[in-house]
């Protein structure tokens, strides 16, 4: 469906099993990078752990469900990028 979708729209060249290479290496890339980065954050025993922080930041509330609103977008953005992929 979404190879469809962006033939469709976007006059792309590529073929449907392109999209589903591309879907699939985008979904590897993203969850190894999550898994990298998470696991050096947990396993962490050299570094002394620092925390940016900026006086707007207490101008701007903490509300933890906007954590899954941002987590969505963040799929939904980079899923534009392949939408445009030609």
């Amino acid at each position: 469906m979404y190879a469809i979708f962006c033939t469709l729209i976007n006059d792309s060249q590529l073929t449907y099993v392109d999209y589903i290479k591309v879907s699939v290496i985008s979904i590897v890339v993203i969850v190894g990078i999550f898994r990298l980065f998470f696991w050096v954050q947990r396993h962490n025993y050299v570094f002394k752990t620092r925390c940016l922080k900026i006086r707007l930041d207490d101008y701007i509330p903490f509300w933890p469900q906007w954590v899954w609103i941002y987590s969505g977008l963040y799929y939904v953005i980079f899923g534009l990028g392949l939408f445009y992929l030609q």
